[in-house]
């Protein structure tokens, strides 16, 4: 979490001081979809609304200053990276990383599979380019997730409470993943009693 917020929020500004000395330039911050629709984990969805909030006022600031500055925001959804396995999840100097509960062994499995079978980086990365020279703020490379996206903020605008959606794309029923995880945390009870 730390490197997505600290990254967008460090580097902006020696990296728009170099734009501006160098006469111009653009600006890509990868946030994720998760900054418009949370539900994949509090701590990263928290992280990713932040890198959201700070490319936007750059590009306000950036816009209201009449720069030659571009400004983009990446949100994707699946896509086949190590995020899972990167060593950033957690550093060395932490110690041992924690043990995942039944439960999390569940989700991250589905998770896994539907980052393999995620959009391909340098498909991504095309769509990236394609911002930067039409000099568009938003990237969405997942039109899916950003339905739903949109349905949660027609859900906010009427002032409904938040609901998680059966079905995110690349992810079984919402109803089946829950009911998988409430049986492997059942099974791991039964398994190791708590106190035994």
């Amino acid at each position: 979490m730390l490197n997505s917020v600290s990254g967008g929020f460090h580097s902006a500004e020696p990296r728009v001081v170099g734009l501006i000395a160098s006469g111009g330039g653009h600006v890509v911050n990868t946030a994720s979809i998760a900054g418009l629709m949370p539900g994949f984990a509090p701590h990263y969805d928290a992280s990713k609304h932040a890198v959201m909030a700070i490319t936007e006022d750059l590009y306000n600031n950036m816009q209201a200053a009449q720069m030659p500055i571009g400004v983009s925001c990446l949100c994707p959804g699946w896509v086949r990276t190590g995020i899972l396995d990167a060593d950033r999840n957690w550093p060395s100097d932490l110690g041992a990383s924690p043990v995942a509960d039944a439960g999390q062994e569940v989700m991250m499995g589905h998770v896994r599979r539907a980052i393999d079978e995620g959009m391909q980086p340098a498909a991504v990365a095309d769509l990236v380019i394609d911002a930067v020279r039409t000099d568009r703020f938003w990237v969405f490379p997942h039109p899916d997730f950003l339905e739903l996206a949109v349905d949660r903020f027609h859900r906010i605008g009427e002032a409904q409470d938040p609901e998680i959606p059966e079905e995110v794309p690349g992810m079984p029923p919402q109803s089946e993943v829950l009911a998988e995880v409430m049986a492997a945390m059942a099974q791991a009870v039964v398994t190791n009693p708590v106190g035994s």
